[in-house]
């Protein structure tokens, strides 16, 4: 009998991709998969700046390739680059996503043809995005099995809060977590669908990340934690990333992995 090891969480010689490995959260997501023995890809936009921290690290282990993930023909063309430079995608994290601006009190009620753009964008790439890379990236992952992350959000079956926002004289659109909703539905399809190739498909959904904002907001959204604290990118996230990536969760597809601090358990 082979009993568990510790050494199921490492990722040595795996092959990760991270989409807007960039971006707010993507350079932690990249770090911890780093730190766990995997070489990392990452696809960003072209006008996406890179971090420092990232800069630093070898060639032979990260490489930025620029693509947005909803023209199927640059994935395809960067799906090309990554297996010459790397070899085929083993894990994969879809982390590419956008935020809609808050809703001012002035504009509530209002239905403008501007933000039914940029609703539509926010779905284009938070839920068609993430799909292309799925169908895109998942055949890598075939001969040997795999795992693929997609970032959720409290918001994919939390209502946001309203009292968090009033101060600021703003509410939060129900798009954003109307998209996030369908990513927990897309994680749940494909993980029936790829199941039988040994293919993994799963979500983390963050609480609120810290990143410097309102001192007030922090204030309130604390209170309504029962850790009594917003996440910190930097110690919070990379452990249930590396887990669902890893061996030690091979017989996890399906699920969504609330790291809220208790956000969800009231």
């Amino acid at each position: 009998m082979k009993n568990f090891s510790l050494d199921s969480f490492r990722l040595d010689g795996k092959i990760a991709l991270v989409t807007g490995g960039c971006g707010n959260l993507g350079p932690y997501w990249v770090m911890a998969l780093l730190d766990a023995g995997a070489k990392v890809a990452i696809i960003d936009l072209p006008n996406t700046r890179i971090s420092t921290d990232l800069k630093k690290i070898s060639h032979k282990r990260l490489r930025v390739y620029k693509a947005d993930i909803i023209n199927i023909d640059q994935l395809k063309n960067v799906h090309l680059r990554i297996s010459t430079d790397f070899g085929p995608v083993q894990i994969l994290v879809n982390n590419a996503g956008i935020d809609s601006p808050p809703v001012q009190d002035a504009e509530k009620g209002k239905d403008s043809s501007q933000k039914n753009k940029r609703y539509q964008k926010m779905w284009d790439v938070n839920v068609q995005g993430m799909v292309n890379c799925i169908e895109e990236f998942h055949p890598d992952m075939k001969k040997a099995g795999g795992s693929i992350i997609n970032i959720g959000s409290l918001y994919m079956e939390r209502s946001p809060y309203e009292g968090l926002y009033t101060h600021m004289g703003f509410d939060k659109p129900w798009a954003y977590g109307a998209t996030k909703a369908a990513v927990g539905q897309v994680t749940r399809h494909f993980a029936t669908r790829l199941s039988k190739y040994n293919i993994r498909v799963n979500t983390i959904s963050p609480g609120g990340v810290f990143a410097n904002q309102d001192t007030e907001f922090v204030k309130k959204y604390s209170a309504r934690v029962p850790q009594g604290r917003m996440a910190n990118k930097e110690t919070d996230l990379g452990g249930p990333l590396v887990f669902l990536a890893s061996d030690a969760s091979c017989y996890v597809t399906g699920i969504n992995l609330k790291v809220n601090g208790g956000y969800t358990a009231w």
